[in-house]
């Protein structure tokens, strides 16, 4: 007896046959390559969209505050001049009826970020539904379908004072000027000042214009009276 028991021990471990670990990886390397080639089948190709509108939208300087006084911030945003929506597009690298490009669009993105009188922008694209009412219909899009890009900023307080007084021995001198970054909501800059020193006055203009009609030139102009 004690002889059969020890056989029936010594070769119970023989009838598990354990796969060598390369196959273990071969088997995963097979299966991941069946899901990234599934996922690419049913991913749709960005390069067959079509840009069929775009959107502006531009949002005040101030947020209205969700509990408190409102007042300066709504008296703030009344006296501020949201910046235009052609000003918005000029610095836009795609059209209606382009077709979409992501890549495109992170750049237009990275341009707008950084205009002095904008502090942020966001572009999205949305697939049209099939009542072409620019909806998504929660489905995935499929390859050509038409889609509606939203471009949404966000303007800076762009009118900035400034005040310098100062005492030197009897005499007072000081400065006054006003500053502009986003003139009537056009992206011009123009800044005037006034000052007075020790042994004369003078007056300053200063103008900056980035899009010169709407091109690509830019202006910058200065003009002093000493």
């Amino acid at each position: 007896r004690q002889r059969c028991q020890d056989t029936s021990v010594h070769r119970r471990p023989d009838a598990v046959k354990i796969p060598p670990p390369r196959g273990i990886a071969l088997t995963l390397a097979l299966l991941g390559s069946l899901s990234v080639s599934a996922s690419a089948q049913t991913a749709p190709d960005l390069g067959t969209f079509r840009i069929r509108a775009i959107e502006i939208v531009t949002y005040d300087v101030f947020d209205q505050p969700i509990a408190g006084w409102s007042a300066p911030y709504d008296a703030a945003n009344r006296i501020h001049t949201t910046t235009r929506e052609g000003v918005i597009r000029r610095e836009l690298l795609f059209a209606s009826g382009d077709v979409l490009n992501p890549v495109q669009l992170e750049q237009t993105e990275r341009n707008l970020r950084a205009l002095r009188f904008l502090r942020d922008a966001r572009i999205e694209w949305i697939p049209v539904g099939e009542e072409n009412d620019g909806e998504p219909d929660g489905r995935q899009p499929e390859a050509g379908q038409p889609v509606d890009v939203r471009v949404e900023v966000w303007d800076v307080w762009s009118l900035v004072a400034n005040v310098q007084l100062a005492q030197i021995d009897d005499q007072t001198v000081w400065s006054a000027g006003v500053s502009e970054k986003n003139l009537l909501g056009w992206g011009k800059e123009v800044s005037v000042s006034h000052s007075v020193t020790l042994d004369r006055s003078a007056d300053r203009f200063w103008y900056r214009d980035p899009q010169v009609a709407g091109s690509r030139l830019r202006l910058t102009a200065a003009v002093a009276d000493l």
